[in-house]
């Protein structure tokens, strides 16, 4: 009878019962399954919103660098990459060896573009979402680095130049739009380690555009405008 009751007793408590669970298996099997379910949120938000990634942080900007490709597709020689916010106008402004100017054509169309640019810039409510654009200069491999740094600048600088031209005939920018992109411009260049597969197409101008990110304020779609006097460019 001793006997009997300790067997009852010992079932009654699971410690010889093969399907108890414990209470921290149940806590490690509700951790998998949150994280399979994490995981499985992230994959879908990476497939569906990849642009927000690294170079725009709002759906805002990801929506301008739409459009700002749609409008590209209006001009031969300009692409975009809507991944990482740069305009290729490598096809457009092509540089011989050792030469930095921007030829007057290639100039206006530059100028129409962005003009058009700024223009939905100032149109819709993501105005101030674009934070600076960012021109780029880069030079191929011949010459000491010192010499392509030089040149890798005055090619982002002419094309700037090119830009606010004032003494250009077409697709001239108005006071408003210059003052717009004396805001937004940055001016850099060379990298060694940004060739490509060949001398000519190493030869280029990029430009970035960077995106505020969700919790900067936005840019007025006009900036105040700026005192200081634009002057004018030196052939380099």
């Amino acid at each position: 009878m001793k006997a009997h009751f300790s067997q009852r007793h010992a079932t009654a408590s699971g410690e010889d019962n093969p399907f108890w669970i414990s209470y921290s298996d149940l806590m490690t099997a509700a951790m998998i399954i949150f994280m399979t379910i994490m995981a499985i949120t992230m994959a879908l938000i990476g497939k569906t919103a990849p642009a927000l990634a690294g170079t725009y942080r709002t759906l805002a900007g990801a929506d301008v660098m739409r459009d700002i490709e749609l409008a590209s597709k209006r001009y031969p020689g300009i692409a975009v990459d809507v991944k990482t916010g740069v305009i290729d106008i490598g096809e457009l402004v092509r540089f011989g060896r050792g030469q930095a100017g921007v030829s007057a054509e290639a100039g206006a169309t530059l100028r129409e573009f962005v003009k058009e640019v700024l223009a939905q810039r100032n149109a819709t409510t993501k105005a101030g979402h674009i934070k600076n654009i960012v021109v780029e200069g880069y030079a191929d491999q011949d010459g000491a680095y010192l010499y392509n740094l030089s040149l890798s600048l005055n090619r982002s600088r002419n094309v700037v130049c090119a830009l606010l031209d004032t003494s250009a005939q077409t697709a001239v920018l108005d006071e408003g739009d210059k003052n717009t992109l004396r805001q937004l411009l940055m001016v850099g260049g060379f990298s060694s380690n940004s060739l490509r597969e060949s001398k000519e197409s190493s030869r280029r101008v990029e430009m970035k555009f960077v995106f505020a990110s969700a919790n900067e304020a936005p840019l007025p779609a006009r900036p105040a405008a700026n005192l200081t006097e634009l002057g004018s460019c030196n052939k380099a």
